[in-house]
């Protein structure tokens, strides 16, 4: 599955899965019939995706298409997938993945030791990005709590960035 992610495509890709795990863990939270919920594919039904390691690579091609992109262009879509799925991890359950290893991922390949002005603009918007979205999440209120830890998270790793 790493190979699939190293590069936009494939982060796109992952994208849209978090965002349909996303949908479907709010459907089950909310006490939809089972009935209805097993209709929905089994990459939505379970937690069928990727390893830490691989969450890694899925943020450094993120991070790679958003310092490539051109300075007009819209952050990617599957930025605010992933933080929404993120943030939206059942009360209780072991987490998937480190947030210090993702947000230090990002710090990382946003914010490395050289880089051109033009990067530098573009690591600053993803950044300020993030930050939006991470509060976004704090306002729902199924999400508040893991928001606010991703937030304090965001905040405590991304050194270089802020």
């Amino acid at each position: 599955a790493g190979d699939a992610v190293k590069d936009s495509m494939g982060a796109h890709l992952l994208g849209v899965a978090f965002e349909v795990q996303a949908l479907y863990r709010r459907l089950e939270a909310s006490g939809s019939e089972t009935s209805a919920l097993k209709a929905w594919p089994l990459c939505a039904r379970a937690t069928l995706l990727p390893k830490a390691a691989v969450f890694e690579q899925f943020v450094e091609a993120l991070a790679a298409e958003i310092i490539a992109s051109p300075q007009g262009d819209a952050i990617p879509v599957a930025l605010r997938q992933f933080l929404h799925w993120w943030a939206a991890e059942p009360a209780g359950a072991k987490p998937l993945l480190a947030p210090d290893r993702v947000w230090l991922a990002f710090d990382r390949k946003l914010f490395p030791e050289r880089m051109s002005n033009s990067a530098q603009v573009q690591g600053l918007r993803a950044l300020a990005e993030i930050a939006a979205q991470v509060m976004e999440e704090t306002k729902r209120p199924e999400a508040a709590a893991r928001g606010e830890a991703l937030a304090v998270g965001f905040f405590e790793h991304m050194q270089r960035g802020l």
